[in-house]
């Protein structure tokens, strides 16, 4: 049996929530079947080495990578297969690997270069890019989260990008698809009536959200039966900006487990998904996209270029659309492009086409 190694942080039950990390064990779930060893490499932290044991199959393994570099060297050498998530931890490892003869694979996650420039750390994105460059030279196969991402980096890196990956970020909701629920006895449970219709926003307060323009645009609206349901755990910051704008008796704020967010997506009419034109969204896979699109729930866009969804045949409404007499309906096709999805990019291909 091959035996993997992967480069990246193991997500605690803290962490599940934040994108990468539902990337993380999206794949790991994927390579249960196989020998897994993390590691964990810190340029700062890690001091000492240190061992976790997380199942029969896998374990982390926190490095420092100034003062572990001997023991980095060993378990790449050994390994059959090293996985890499994005280019945050390709940086950790690339002097290592540069000489290895282990296949290499880059889940490239997003385009960190233009993220950082994005965040305005300029020497930061010159490093990056200079890391980047050499990454794609290096790696044996590159793993794309989106056909838009592939295409913007086979322009960008044309000579470096022959072969590639396509795996989207499909959401861990899907396994309760066509479990039922009493959706008058849930409403009930959040003092919510029969004909009210709810509006969902599902994530955290980063800037590329736009949360403060949801909130405003959703402020203009004085439609007695719009609620609107935050699922998030930035719950003091979202406390802050409703009661700035007199939103809270129309509002739900919670922090919901994945074991349970599929209620709410139930009853959910309408989703934010609010990102701006930038490469940063239009190459991206936003796992609430999808999680809404699987449970019908109609898309509220800033802009539609995010990730393949211009190629999609979805239901969806601008922000400048939404009005006093919005209709109580869930779609009745959003999910076929998910289940497309899931036939398309199966994870028994991209065991096959990474030779497992």
């Amino acid at each position: 049996m091959k035996n993997i190694l992967f480069i990246s942080n193991y997500p605690t039950r803290q962490q599940i929530a934040d994108g990468m990390m539902r990337r993380i064990m999206a794949i790991d779930r994927i390579f249960s079947d196989y020998n897994r060893l993390y590691l964990n490499i810190s340029f700062r932290r890690n001091i000492s080495e240190n061992h976790q044991q997380l199942s029969d199959r896998s374990k982390i393994i926190s490095l420092n990578y100034f003062l572990h570099k001997k023991v980095i060297t060993q378990y790449i050498q050994n390994s059959d297969l090293i996985y890499v998530h994005s280019m945050y931890n390709m940086v950790k490892v690339l002097p290592f690997v540069s000489r290895s003869p282990s296949f290499l694979v880059l889940d490239v996650h997003g385009v960190v270069p233009e993220e950082t420039l994005y965040m305005k750390y300029f020497l930061k994105y010159v490093v990056m890019q200079n890391y980047e460059k050499k990454a794609f030279k290096r790696a044996d196969v590159k793993i794309y989260v989106s056909e838009s991402m592939r295409s913007y980096y086979q322009q960008k890196y044309n000579e470096y990008s022959e072969r590639s990956i396509i795996y989207p970020i499909l959401p861990d909701t899907l396994k309760y698809i066509g479990r039922k629920i009493d959706e008058t006895a849930f409403r009930r449970e959040l003092s919510l009536k029969d004909d009210d219709i709810i509006f969902i926003y599902s994530g955290g307060t980063s800037k590329w959200q736009n949360v403060d323009l949801m909130l405003d645009e959703f402020s203009k609206l004085s439609n007695p039966r719009y609620k609107l349901v935050i699922l998030t755990k930035d719950i003091e910051m979202f406390e802050k900006k409703l009661s700035a704008r007199g939103l809270q008796d129309r509002t739900i704020i919670t922090f919901s487990s994945s074991e349970e967010i599929y209620k709410y997506y139930t009853i959910a009419n309408y989703g934010f998904v609010l990102r701006d034109e930038h490469v940063l969204n239009m190459v991206s896979c936003p796992t609430k996209l999808t999680e809404y699109l699987a449970w019908n729930i109609i898309p509220i866009l800033k802009s539609k270029n995010i990730g393949d969804l211009p190629s999609w045949d979805v239901d969806y409404i601008n922000i400048d659309q939404l009005n006093e007499n919005m209709l109580n309906i869930k779609s009745r096709k959003n999910r076929k492009v998910v289940d497309n999805l899931i036939l398309r990019y199966s994870a028994e291909k991209l065991l096959t086409q990474l030779n497992l």
